[in-house]
């Protein structure tokens, strides 16, 4: 039998999941400062433009899956706001409590998600 999140529970990670939303946006506010700044600052040799450059490549990566981060949490904080939070977007059963608490802003349970990643759902 599947062991439903509970009303402290989703307190609980509606809380974790504030917290990592506001450290998610000051370092990609950071990210975007410190791109910003580099990019008035002149570059020395061929050498040093190559390390920028693979400097920016890393920080954007990482910037965009911060983002896609960021967009997760939301969406996870918008259904547990409309009631729907714990429940498997593709079977809507329940969503293990021991899988979100993992995984916060998980959308499908187990099975779903395992058919999801085959390529099956």
């Amino acid at each position: 039998m599947i062991k439903a999140v509970n009303s402290t529970q989703i307190e609980s990670i509606r809380s974790a999941l504030m917290e990592r939303r506001s450290s998610l946006i000051k370092t990609l506010r950071g990210d975007m400062d410190r791109m910003a700044s580099s990019r008035l600052n002149d570059v020395g040799d061929s050498g040093d433009g190559a390390m920028e450059a693979e400097y920016q490549n890393i920080s954007s990566r990482l910037s965009a899956s911060e983002s896609r981060e960021l967009e997760k949490i939301n969406h996870a904080l918008d259904r547990i706001d409309d009631g729907t939070y714990g429940t498997c977007d593709e079977c809507e059963q329940p969503i293990p409590a021991e899988r979100l608490e993992a995984l916060p802003f998980a959308t499908l349970c187990v099975r779903c998600q395992q058919l999801d990643d085959t390529g099956r759902l």
